[in-house]
């Protein structure tokens, strides 16, 4: 499926990605859209409309045989979008043992829960507070007892919340084993290689907003993209605990620590090329380091003296490199 005159193409957060997809007339099966369109940023009822035309051009207007994936991708649509308004439905009806939990992030990391009567209450404090949140979640949850102990809370279901417009971008059944819910094989949790053109050594901003951001998102990190030689897993295979492949380094500026993001798990389609010059400016210790480390990366010879010592024994760390000159 060709994407770059295709409405769904705007399901693809990343702007560089969106872009190399359509100027190279990307050609990807629809298994992968469905993905796609499940991990966007996008709200539930955009993410129902994306579906919907994903079915409908699987049903009407599209012919590539050798795309083995439109069976099954159609049937885990329609289970999809039933799934989505259950669980709406779930999130806004309640018992009399059951409240809503509101938990929100902030200044990358802090956190208050505070409980309501109900998921419009909590969704209303929320968005009428003021907070400049990172991250939202609002949890239905039963307040269960055993014997005489005091009530304790079980989640339900879990909604989470844009931090910026307040709609709903997920939500999901917390008890996994209801298959009235999902699938055996849910797409969404399939590994993908993602064609994009990031290449290792990149130096990229990760655009998302919930996903990651808690731990990651700091003013002075800076994020390198590193291809993993060692992943050797299949298109669509299943019960992985990884999208697509790319691992993610991060240097934080604020303590000099070089670091593993993550392991295989950061999606290209919430990547975007981070276009600050960090060459303009050779004198400035962070933009240094930055700049050669991208170029280690990519293969690049450099004289490592010319980083900090400390940075460069943190990366011959990272990688197993002995470098005699370094003690």
């Amino acid at each position: 499926m060709i994407l770059a005159n295709n409405i769904l193409i705007d399901f693809i957060d990343s702007e560089d990605v969106k872009k190399y997809y359509i100027e190279n007339k990307i050609d990807v099966k629809c298994d992968l859209v469905f993905f796609m369109i499940y991990h966007s940023n996008k709200t539930l009822s955009e993410k129902i409309y994306g579906f919907t035309a994903l079915a409908r051009f699987i049903e009407y207007g599209y012919n590539q045989d050798n795309d083995t994936s439109k069976e099954e991708v159609l049937s885990q649509v329609y289970s999809m979008i039933d799934r989505i308004h259950t669980i709406l439905g779930e999130m806004l009806t309640k018992n009399n043992d059951e409240i809503f939990e509101l938990q929100y992030f902030y200044d990358k990391g802090n956190d208050k829960k505070h409980s309501f009567s109900s998921f419009n209450n909590a969704l209303s404090y929320i968005k009428n507070s003021g907070i400049k949140c990172d991250h939202i979640r609002i949890s239905k949850v039963k307040l269960s007892t055993d014997n005489d102990e005091d009530p304790y809370p079980i989640d339900e279901f879990t909604a989470v919340i844009d931090p910026k417009k307040y709609g709903i971008i997920d939500a999901w059944c917390d008890d996994r084993s209801d298959t009235n819910f999902y699938p055996e094989d849910p797409i969404e949790e399939r590994y993908f290689p993602i064609p994009s053109p990031f290449k290792s050594g990149d130096v990229v901003k990760i655009n998302t907003n919930y996903l990651l951001q808690m731990d990651y998102m700091e003013p002075e990190s800076v994020y390198f993209v590193v291809e993993d030689k060692h992943i050797n897993l299949q298109y669509g295979e299943k019960g992985q605990d990884c999208e697509c492949g790319f691992n993610i380094e991060r240097y934080n500026g604020s303590t000099g620590i070089l670091d593993w993001m993550d392991d295989g798990k950061i999606s290209p389609f919430k990547i975007e090329y981070d276009c600050y010059d960090y060459e303009a400016n050779f004198n400035n210790i962070h933009d240094r380091i930055v700049s050669m480390y991208s170029k280690y990366l990519k293969g690049e010879d450099i004289p490592f003296m010319s980083i900090i010592p400390e940075i460069e024994k943190e990366i011959l760390r990272i990688h197993g490199i002995k470098n005699s000159i370094i003690v």
